[in-house]
């Protein structure tokens, strides 16, 4: 009961919702909106000498992936930010738009491991040509498709997608086998396409449940169907597994996680879909 918490994070929303959830612990909670590397300086503006551990969660969360106005994820079309502190610091648009070729080549080979780097940055110079890249959708661009919004009739707040609490709306429902979330903007000429690429996030390891609802919205008999995970920390593999089991008459393909995937492997991807 004598124990301190020191909570750290770049993030100004994470400060936030943490703030929230440990609000009942009153003084014993710090929470600090800085960096990991400056934990020496935060140590020593607060007094204290010394801890008795420390806890490093790394890396984005899902409610970063989630949210389209963040930028890190190709679910929804949104300004390419991708900052994890936005208070700070140039973002995602000044490096794609303003870097030269050497640079690009040079971050994503070094911090995405990107295998292709010179490629890639050769094609965003040749893109920047006809405007500046504008935002982080680039999918529907690559395959020539139209886009199709799966929109849920109520929409999810902060405190539904909070995973760690048991009883949020999005645990619940993915509790439930049986949960069918409302949708809205039902697509009225499904019967035009014959390949339908469906996006969603990893929850829980698979896919939220408010894709089965599109499922059975329409009639997907003769169309093949693609699925990709926009976001999410884990494989795909057992969304696709789980989606093949409920719906064994409809014609998948190999679905996809492109969390990392630059445009030139959605291009190969894609064309090796057609």
């Amino acid at each position: 009961e004598s124990g301190r918490l020191i909570g750290i994070d770049r993030d100004e929303t994470a400060i936030r919702r943490a703030g929230e959830r440990l609000k009942e612990f009153g003084p014993r909670v710090t929470l600090v909106h800085g960096s990991f590397g400056a934990l020496g300086e935060i140590l020593d503006d607060l007094g204290i000498p010394g801890v008795d551990g420390m806890l490093f969660d790394l890396g984005v969360s899902s409610p970063q992936l989630d949210e389209a106005e963040r930028g890190f994820s190709y679910r929804l079309d949104a300004p390419l930010d991708m900052r994890m502190d936005r208070t700070q610091g140039k973002s995602a648009w000044d490096v794609v738009n303003c870097y030269d070729k050497a640079e690009l080549s040079r971050i994503f080979f070094v911090y995405g491991e990107e295998r292709h780097a010179r490629r890639v940055s050769a094609a965003i110079v040749r893109r920047r040509q006809d405007g500046p890249i504008e935002t982080t959708l680039q999918l529907a661009e690559v395959a020539g498709a139209d886009l199709h919004e799966i929109k849920p009739e109520k929409p999810y707040t902060d405190a539904d997608l909070d995973w760690n609490d048991k009883q949020s709306r999005s645990s619940v429902e993915m509790q439930d086998k049986h949960s069918r979330p409302a949708i809205t903007a039902k697509l009225q000429n499904m019967e035009d396409y014959d390949v339908v690429y469906v996006g969603f996030p990893i929850w829980w390891y698979t896919c939220p449940t408010i894709i089965n609802t599109f499922m059975e919205a329409y009639d997907f008999q003769g169309k093949t169907v693609i699925p990709f995970a926009t976001s999410g920390g884990s494989s795909i593999k057992k969304a696709c597994e789980d989606l093949k089991a409920t719906y064994p008459n409809i014609k998948w393909k190999e679905g996809r996680l492109l969390n990392r995937a630059s445009k030139a492997e959605l291009q190969k991807w894609v064309e090796s879909n057609r």
